[in-house]
């Protein structure tokens, strides 16, 4: 397995880890002091073991060198990683109304893409090329 494809999906699960471990201790960071669920009604503490689950498995497949299963986990991770771009223009479209959401909202989006979901994706076709093998 190429280096890069271990360290982006280890920086992934990374990511992933913090996520989950704000979402239970500090989630009024994220979300506000009142909140106890997401814009989407999905509950804080679903979206941290969601999250801790899939940061902790994709940790050990890393650790394991297991081909098939870094490619399951990096499907679900490109899978999630499609929804982050329209749940935010939702959500600051829907509770920011300031001239620079627009461009804020943009700038976001283009930068995750960039960042998170173009590298998961390459990941995702490496794996796939080395699990046929």
């Amino acid at each position: 397995m190429p280096r890069w494809v271990a360290v982006t999906l280890g920086a992934a699960a990374a990511g992933l880890l913090l996520l989950g471990a704000t979402c239970f201790v500090r989630e009024e960071w994220l979300f506000g002091p009142d909140a106890f669920r997401t814009l989407t009604r999905i509950p804080i503490g679903l979206l941290g073991g969601a999250t801790l689950g899939l940061g902790g498995s994709t940790l050990m497949a890393l650790r394991a060198r297991d081909v098939n299963g870094l490619r399951a986990l990096a499907r679900a991770m490109v899978t999630a990683a499609a929804f982050v771009p329209p749940v935010v223009a939702f959500n600051i479209g829907a509770f920011d109304s300031v001239a620079t959401g627009g461009a804020r909202t943009l700038v976001f989006i283009v930068v995750f893409v960039a960042l998170v979901a173009a590298p998961l994706l390459a990941c995702l076709r490496v794996l796939g090329r080395l699990s046929a093998r």
